[in-house]
């Protein structure tokens, strides 16, 4: 089991850092298979421990599991529910009733990526996303970092609207300062990409 652990590690570990080596998987997927040897061996572990120690092994259990769970709750309201880039706030709904009021079905790049998914699900949009695991090295130019300007992209994806949360990026950080905001609600705009050049 310790073997079966330490190789998906490793060599989990490696695929992770090295990129020549994205083709034969995604590291991630190694690590994952180390979880099942990994459970086995630490019930086996803590048999043995409790044989021998008793009360303060189940104790010091019980509080590691306690220290986890409220790790895990602090990460996810901090990182996630207070996160406005990941939630669905007021003025991200009222821009998502003006999107779906749109003529024909608009083709958005999202600025910051991390609201394509919500953006996907609330509106008949056709969002460019980081999904595509055909064109997964293509998506690489625009997440995590943009690295191509906005007029490729537009041209590349036939994108005719940019949906920009102002507090992450500024149309002057994009190059687009003379760009046509089509609609504002608090912090988002939704930029028409049809003059940009």
């Amino acid at each position: 089991m310790s073997i079966w652990i330490l190789f998906f590690y490793i060599i989990g570990s490696v695929i992770l850092k090295v990129k020549r080596l994205i083709p034969i998987g995604e590291g991630q997927r190694y690590l994952e298979m180390a979880s099942v040897p990994s459970a086995i061996l630490s019930s086996i572990i803590f048999y043995y421990t409790y044989r021998l120690w008793g009360f303060p092994i189940i104790l010091a259990l019980v509080l590691f599991a306690l220290g986890n769970l409220s790790l895990i709750l602090l990460i996810q309201i901090k990182g996630i529910i207070k996160d406005k880039n990941r939630s669905l706030t007021k003025d991200l709904a009222n821009m998502y009733c003006y999107i779906n009021k749109l003529p024909g079905t608009p083709r958005i790049i999202c600025i910051p990526h991390q609201i394509t998914t919500m953006t996907v699900y609330n509106t008949k949009a056709d969002v460019l996303v980081n999904a595509d695991n055909k064109g997964l090295m293509k998506i690489m130019d625009i997440y995590p970092i943009l690295k191509k300007p906005i007029s490729k992209l537009k041209k590349e994806y036939n994108l005719n609207y940019l949906l920009l949360r102002e507090s992450f990026a500024s149309l002057n950080d994009l190059k687009l300062p003379k760009a046509k905001i089509e609609f504002r609600t608090g912090d988002i705009a939704l930029i028409r990409l049809d003059k940009v050049r």
